[in-house]
């Protein structure tokens, strides 16, 4: 169990090349050992446990994961070929350098971009001049992970440092220009998702080595306050790291997250989106919405930074203006 334990660890420090050599060291040492049963299964075993724990990132599973596929693949042989591979949709393009050949989305000339701009410009004229509209917009770190898949993009954050800064500046030139024309078109503040920078997915040393420089660059060149999203995900225990970054002024707190905890990483002065889960809240009544939602009001008594709205990704399809308008009942109940 040693050499499961070290490479439990090498795992755990995101060493594939690492793992790799343990595994070869204990084959040397003992080959007649079946890799399968007593290295692999024991291993993932563990990796699984502390996976359930929370103990585990999605990025220490992917490189448990390749480990375990390089190692089948270099001593465990093939039963023979099964025949042709099922066609399946993958992501826009497979590699990062494919990536770096596609030309930045212009937001005056982009259908799907001109789509959230015109909706923008609507809900601003709907609105009036005085309530604040925000503006949505995937934050650089997620948006890479959209195009290539996210499989790919870990593996580039983990192996392939050397092309990072070239795929930090095409995706930071995207979010400022898409920022640029939703402000222009009435947005008074942008909403960045948070899906891929949370340490659910990336380990915490990686989310303050690589994330926040990036996010700082980037923030920096928009002018207007930036709502940092969960986008499903949790940032609180990252929220500490975010909340110093230029022109935050806020975060989305999970339903189920300590709103104290997060209270205390964010700092008194940043705006805690608090409320209930968004894929989730057509399965309430609104009697049962209006209950939950006076329960986080209650819970951040005394608060003057906080403000309601739901968590998680998008609503879903079932989701009605009854079930929006029971949040809006009981915040109007609890009066300011």
């Amino acid at each position: 169990m040693e050499v499961i334990d070290r490479l439990i660890d090498r795992v755990g420090q995101g060493d594939r090349k690492g793992s790799l050599l343990l595994i070869e060291e204990g084959i040397r040492l003992n080959p007649d050992t079946d890799v399968v049963t007593t290295l692999l299964d024991p291993f993932l075993n563990q990796v699984g446990s502390t996976w359930q724990r929370g103990e585990c990132t999605l990025a220490q599973a992917y490189v448990a994961t390749k480990v375990t596929e390089e190692t089948l693949n270099r001593f465990v042989p093939s039963p023979g070929d099964t025949g042709p591979a099922t066609p399946k949709k993958g992501p826009a393009v497979e590699t990062p350098e494919e990536f770096l050949t596609l030309p930045v989305p212009d937001p005056d000339t982009t259908p799907l971009l001109r789509s959230f701009i015109e909706g923008t410009r609507l809900t601003r004229e709907v609105a009036g001049p005085d309530l604040p509209v925000g503006g949505i917009v995937l934050n650089p770190f997620d948006l890479i992970a959209v195009v290539i898949g996210l499989e790919t993009w870990i593996d580039t954050l983990l192996f392939r440092e050397d092309i990072l800064p070239q795929v930090f500046a095409n995706t930071s030139s995207d979010f400022v220009d898409f920022s640029k024309a939703l402000l222009e078109n009435g947005a008074s503040f942008i909403v960045s998702s948070g899906g891929v920078i949370n340490t659910t997915v990336l380990p915490r040393h990686m989310v303050e080595q690589i994330v926040v420089p990036m996010l700082r660059e980037t923030f920096s060149r928009v002018s207007a306050p930036v709502i940092i999203h969960n986008g499903g995900g949790s940032i609180t225990p990252s929220m500490d790291l975010f909340h110093s970054l230029p022109n935050v002024a806020g975060m989305v707190v999970n339903e189920g997250n300590d709103q104290t905890v997060a209270r205390r990483l964010a700092g008194e002065d940043a705006l805690l989106v608090c409320g209930l889960d968004a894929p989730t809240l057509h399965r309430r009544s609104p009697r049962e919405i209006r209950k939950s939602t006076s329960a986080v009001l209650k819970g951040r008594a005394g608060d003057r930074c906080i403000a309601i709205g739901t968590t998680g990704p998008d609503p879903g399809c079932e989701t009605t203006s009854e079930h929006v308008l029971a949040m809006k009942s009981a915040v109007c109940a609890t009066g300011p």
